[in-house]
């Protein structure tokens, strides 16, 4: 035992002996750091793989919780270059962020229209809507087409349903329509009750008129009516249907007596019959166009609904606020007292000025679908300035909003509308 300590402290002293220890640690730490940084290497590129699977999935959570775990690594890292890589990962995913949201945002408001369309009322149906548009602007995806879902569907149920009356109305007997347009109209469809009762009275006064001429022997001398027959094709609209009415009546007025002649015996039935069958196709087309305007009619008013919503939430570009401060700036310089002298005064006047673009656009086709120039509304002496409606526009419903009227252009501040000089 005490040769073998005195050979080891032998060993120790020689300095070959010392040197293949150092050399023996130096290898170990190496060793240690290469094992450290494979580790660290597996280690951000499985995050990474996480972080990037979680962003094609739309995974909003999981995305930033990968982007939390590499940052809380990079403290730890073995090395300067592995903490740089780490960064280099942590700045790809926080890349990814933006557009995960907003597909995140997209599979949310999807989601919700699941809900929308599994909803018992139309209320709670609206009430998902406004949830959805609140979702899909806030994380800067489109709001097109989501608001007036609802009552668009609505709509395209109760023309379908208008069509399937309309068409029951003219293949029952004539007798019994006066009750089916009773019916229809307890049950909620009065508009096309209107339309039908407007054109079977007309219907009926021709057909009084028909059945008179063929019936009454003291008319056996006199032509059957044709005339208002013919008037009312004549109002049609041109259209194949039209084409082939107008040739039914002229073939049956070539068919008629002149004033003082006689038929041929049963001539005045077959004619009285086809007059019968050419007063029911105009009814029919009739009808058909009146409904075709009544939907062009809802159409209009739903799309008018839509912009004056517009008007109430535009939204400026901030790419087209910049550009039209500096194109003011570059107009008007910056050294005119008070006015647009700093940054900040040219992006609000350049943010104002958009918006009144905007408005006015959106006035306008308003207006166009109103079918004129100017608004229906456009104030008088008793709807300027201080007025809290002006003909139906509340100044409560356009907080902050600009309005261009036919006499100016007023603003709201929520109670009054007050005018723009």
């Amino acid at each position: 035992m005490a040769r073998f300590g005195q050979g080891l402290i032998r060993g120790l002293t020689q300095p070959s002996f010392g040197q293949g220890l150092f050399n023996l640690g130096e290898q170990y730490v190496e060793r240690k750091k290469e094992r450290q940084q494979l580790d660290a290497i597996s280690n951000i590129t499985s995050l990474s793989n996480q972080g990037m699977a979680a962003a094609q999935a739309a995974d909003l959570g999981g995305l930033n919780a990968s982007i939390k775990a590499l940052q809380q690594q990079v403290a730890t890292a073995p090395t300067v270059e592995v903490a740089n890589a780490y960064n280099k990962q942590i700045t790809a995913l926080q890349g990814m962020v933006p557009e995960t949201k907003k597909m995140a945002s997209l599979n949310s408001v999807n989601q919700l229209e699941v809900a929308r369309q599994a909803a018992k009322t139309p209320e709670q149906k609206r009430e998902i809507e406004r949830i959805m548009e609140r979702v899909a602007r806030e994380s800067g995806n489109s709001t097109e087409g989501i608001l007036g879902r609802t009552d668009t569907e609505i709509q395209a149920g109760k023309t379908r349903v208008e069509g399937q009356i309309r068409e029951t109305f003219y293949a029952i007997p004539a007798d019994k329509r006066k009750e089916y347009i009773r019916g229809i109209e307890q049950n909620g469809f009065g508009e096309i009750a209107s339309i039908l009762e407007a054109r079977e009275l007309e219907r009926e006064a021709d057909q009084i008129k028909i059945d008179e001429a063929r019936t009454n022997a003291e008319l056996a001398r006199t032509p059957l009516p044709t005339g208002g027959l013919k008037k009312r094709i004549e109002s049609l609209p041109d259209s194949q249907e039209k084409t082939d009415l107008l040739e039914r009546i002229e073939m049956a007025e070539s068919r008629n007596i002149k004033e003082g002649q006689t038929f041929m015996p049963g001539e005045r039935n077959r004619l009285g019959d086809e007059l019968t069958s050419i007063n029911d196709g105009i009814s029919k087309a009739a009808g058909r166009q009146d409904q075709a305007n009544l939907i062009v009619e809802r159409q209009t008013q739903d799309e008018i609904q839509r912009l004056q919503r517009d008007l109430t939430r535009i939204e400026i570009d901030e790419d087209q606020v910049e550009e039209e401060a500096r194109r003011l700036e570059q107009k008007k310089g910056s050294d005119m007292p008070f006015v647009g002298t700093t940054y900040k005064d040219w992006m609000a006047e350049a943010r104002e000025n958009l918006e009144r673009e905007a408005e006015k656009k959106i006035q306008a086709a308003i207006n166009r679908l109103q079918g004129s120039s100017t608004p229906n509304d456009s104030p008088n002496e008793s709807q300027g300035a201080g007025q809290s409606v002006i003909e139906g526009w509340s100044a409560s419903d356009y907080k902050g909003k600009t309005v261009t009227f036919k006499d100016g252009t007023y603003k709201s501040d929520g109670t009054t509308w007050t005018k723009v000089e």
